[in-house]
C-alpha cells in the first residue's frame, strides 16, 4: 500500500540516521549505523502464510550469482527485526462464526505468530525459547498445519496419519518441533540469520510487519536503548521478543 516505496525506503534511511542515531548514541556513546536498513514492509491477511525459510541467501555470498562487492556488507546484516501490528477483521470473523468455528474474540494476539524449530542453531535453547515467550504447538494447531477452513482437503500418503514431532519431554528441547512465538500487537521481534528455520502464520487477522536488517553492533545498541539486557556477543544469542 505504499505509492512509491522507494522514496519512502530513503527518507526511512535517513531518519535512521539523524534522529535514531543521536538516540542510540546517548546510550552508546559514539555510535553510528554502518549498514543497518529497512528489509521491507509485509501484509499477511487472515488465512496467510509464509512458507519456511532461513533467509540463507539474504546474506550475499551464499548464492552463485555475479559478486557485486557489496558480499561484506549483507554478511554483516545477521540480524532482522520486525514491528508487528495485528488488527481484526470484522467480515472476516463473520465467515469463521458461519462455519461454526468457536473461540471467537476481539482480541487480536496470537492469533498470529512466527513458527520456528531450532534445529542446528545452537543459540535456541529451552531457556531462549521459553523466555522469548515461544510455546510448543497445542493439539488443535498441529492439526490445523494440515487442514484449514477455507482450504481445499488435502491428502498425502506420504504424511497421512504422521505425527507432528513433540516439543519433547518436560525439561528437554526436541530440536526438530515446531514452536510457536505468538504476534503480540505492538511488540517488537529480533532473531538472528541464517540458521533459524521459520515461517509466518496469520490465523484470524491482518498482519502488519515493519521489517529492518542489522549488525549485532546495531542490535546491541537498539536493546540498550530499549533497556532490555542481552548479549548478542554470547552464546546465548537467538530469537527475543519485547515491547517497543
Amino acid at each position: 500500500g505504499m505509492s512509491n516505496f522507494l522514496q519512502w525506503r530513503v527518507k526511512f534511511f535517513h531518519t535512521m540516521r539523524t534522529k535514531l542515531q543521536r538516540q542510540l548514541s546517548k546510550e552508546t556513546p559514539g555510535f553510528k549505523f554502518s549498514h543497518g536498513r529497512p528489509s521491507g514492509m509485509y501484509w499477511y491477511p487472515p488465512g496467510a502464510v509464509r512458507e519456511w525459510h532461513s533467509n540463507y541467501l539474504d546474506l550475499i555470498g551464499n548464492t552463485k550469482e555475479k559478486k557485486t562487492g557489496n558480499e561484506k556488507i549483507y554478511a554483516s546484516q545477521t540480524w532482522r527485526m520486525y514491528f508487528i501490528r495485528t488488527v481484526r477483521d470484522e467480515e472476516f470473523d463473520g465467515l469463521l462464526q458461519n462455519l461454526g468455528v468457536g473461540g471467537i474474540s476481539a482480541d487480536v494476539d496470537d492469533h498470529s505468530a512466527m513458527h520456528i524449530i531450532p534445529g542446528e542453531d545452537e543459540g535456541i535453547t529451552l531457556d531462549v525459547l521459553q523466555k522469548a515467550g515461544a510455546r510448543p504447538l497445542t493439539k488443535e494447531e498441529k492439526q490445523r498445519q494440515w487442514k484449514d477452513e477455507f482450504a481445499e482437503e488435502y491428502s498425502n500418503s506420504t504424511f497421512a496419519g504422521e505425527e507432528v514431532v513433540d516439543s519433547g519431554e518436560e525439561g528437554t528441547l526436541n530440536r526438530n518441533s515446531v514452536w510457536r512465538l505468538p504476534d503480540q500487537n505492538g511488540y517488537v521481534t529480533f532473531f538472528r540469520l541464517p540458521k533459524l528455520f521459520h515461517c509466518i502464520v496469520s490465523e484470524e487477522v491482518h498482519r502488519y510487519s515493519l521489517g529492518f536488517a542489522f549488525s549485532d553492533d546495531e542490535v546491541q545498541a537498539l536493546l540498550k536503548l530499549a533497556k532490555v539486557d542481552f548479549d548478542v556477543y554470547g552464546e546465548g544469542y537467538g530469537i527475543g521478543t519485547d515491547e517497543l
